[in-house]
């Protein structure tokens, strides 16, 4: 087998990923076929589809991944691949593919691709793998040459709906195989009952619905249910605390590594709320179960994981207010909608630059390091010692959400009749801390624990738009009056709307409080060890 290990040049991790990749969203489906088979006449398969003869194409392709196989455990493919066949003049062009979650729609993965030489990653490629491979070396780890014939069905109007490619693929590297496969991959203006018709005529023909993972997997011996790096347990009424802190870790550190290409990015705003909401669940975690761990690596990974949610943080707090911002400005007319552009603009620069300063944060080593704590942990979770890990988690969990409830609860009898907004948000934190603990137990505990989560949430986002409404009025009060003039005097206007938004929200936050005090959905917490038992 090729071991050759590959330049992973390293972007200049201040400033964004650029976008000179070609991008798309690749939804396809597999079949398995004889040597035999054949496609058969699609001549009419739908009505107004048209079919195409393309040429044939004689494909190279060296598979690139860690010695571990980091990246295709965990579905992700990077390969240089060239068309060798008479006359063609292909240069040769790198592709990542990230998978997406699509259920039901065959395989569906995001698809990036890059012209350049064979013998260096294009730097965005490793950036965008970097928190799957973590520092190991990317070398090359399968070759495939694939003889394909291909047919594309068009509409009236020529634009394409799917491409069918039969291959006849040969593995050099790691062993020597050789299997049929058919792949029809569908563009987006191709309608569900296209794809039926398609694939019930190459079934009838001979085919046989196929793994949906790609190629190279067979060539690396991985089945459709490789061990990805992370592996969650399912947890029940008879699980210990170990399986519920490994639950917690392998979640958090799941959700940070798959989002983490989205959000380098940045072409959508949820990769970065979605990893936000990891690290301050994780933390907040940590905090319940601080008892039962070890001390040392809980103070390590407590550290590491606040610069990285405070960057995750300081992006997401931009986007929600700029979300907030648009939302406000698209009611204003003429001369004032144009003002606020400034507002919008300027606050657009702010997130350019707490971008920058995450991407820093995204390629340092630390990270890389706290990522590769966490998988461990997740596989072996750092228990104070074996007593604790086996302790059952349905007797002993209620103590331990029961914590963060009498932190809310006494923070909430001090704070008197008219409690400052700082005041309130804390409120909110420790409510959040209460929403994440009883998470936690729901699988094991059930019902209660959920109608205790549902309930803190409800009041975790009552105080939320209450903050949002400060944070976005003192912004307003601060870029708006320095700006002058008439962006000056909408931006008066805004605040008048956020103060608005501000005391609805400070009247209907002890509603939310009343309602998560109630003794029924907190009846669960006084559980003792024998009752539980």
């Amino acid at each position: 087998m090729g071991t050759d290990t590959v330049n992973d040049t390293v972007l200049d991790a201040a400033s964004p990923l650029p976008l000179d990749a070609h991008v798309s969203t690749e939804s396809e489906d597999k079949l398995e076929a004889a040597a035999d088979f054949e496609i058969p006449d699609l001549t009419g398969v739908a009505p107004g589809v048209e079919v195409t003869v393309l040429p044939e194409a004689l494909l190279d392709a060296a598979y690139f991944d860690t010695p571990d196989l980091r990246l295709a455990r965990n579905g992700i493919t990077l390969r240089y691949r060239r068309d060798r066949s008479l006359g063609s003049t292909d240069e040769g062009t790198w592709t990542l593919k990230l998978p997406e979650d699509a259920a039901g729609v065959g395989l569906v993965r995001q698809e990036l691709t890059w012209a350049g030489s064979p013998d260096t990653v294009p730097p965005q490629a490793a950036a965008l793998v970097r928190a799957t491979t973590r520092g190991a070396p990317l070398q090359r780890v399968a070759r495939l040459t694939t003889q394909r014939r291909r047919l594309q069905l068009r509409d009236r109007g020529g634009h394409p709906l799917a491409e069918i490619d039969d291959d006849l693929v040969n593995i050099a590297e790691p062993h020597e195989e050789r299997f049929r496969e058919v792949e029809v991959e569908w563009t987006e203006e191709a309608k569900p009952k296209l794809r039926k018709a398609v694939l019930d005529r190459l079934v009838r023909a001979g085919a046989r619905s196929g793994s949906a993972t790609p190629k190279v997997f067979r060539a690396l011996g991985l089945a459709e249910g490789a061990k990805p790096d992370i592996e969650i347990p399912q947890l029940d009424r008879h699980s210990t605390m170990r399986d519920v802190v490994a639950a917690s870790i392998g979640g958090a550190a799941k959700t940070m590594i798959e989002h983490d290409p989205g959000v380098r990015l940045g072409d959508d705003i949820e990769h970065v709320h979605k990893a936000r909401v990891a690290t301050r669940r994780l933390r907040s975690d940590l905090r319940t179960f601080r008892p039962l761990l070890d001390p040392a690596w809980g103070r390590q990974v407590g550290n590491d994981l606040r610069s990285v949610a405070n960057a995750l943080g300081e992006v997401r707090d931009a986007d929600v207010l700029m979300e907030e911002l648009r939302g406000q400005i698209e009611s204003l007319e003429g001369p004032d909608a144009d003002a606020a552009g400034a507002l919008l603009a300027y606050l657009g620069s702010e997130r350019e630059r707490v971008n920058a300063d995450l991407l820093v944060v995204l390629d340092s080593e630390p990270y890389a390091v706290l990522l590769d704590r966490l998988v461990a942990a997740a596989a072996n979770p750092p228990m104070a010692d074996l007593a604790a890990g086996g302790l059952p988690a349905l007797c002993t969990l209620p103590g331990l959400v029961a914590k963060p409830w009498k932190r809310l609860r006494r923070w909430v009898a001090g704070l008197g009749d008219n409690p400052a907004d700082d005041a309130l948000h804390e409120v909110r934190k420790r409510a959040k801390q209460l929403r994440y603990a009883s998470e936690a137990a729901a699988p094991v505990r059930g019902r209660p624990a959920v109608k205790l989560a549902r309930a803190a949430e409800n009041l975790q986002e009552v105080l939320g738009e209450f903050h949002d409404a400060v944070v976005a009025a003192g912004w307003l009060r601060e870029h708006g009056g320095n700006a002058g003039g008439s962006t000056a005097l909408v931006a008066g206007r805004l605040v008048e709307r956020e103060e608005l938004r501000r005391a609805m929200q400070r009247s209907a936050w002890p509603k939310a409080w009343k309602r998560l005090k109630s003794k029924k959905r907190r009846r669960w917490l006084k559980t003792s060890t024998t009752a539980a038992t």
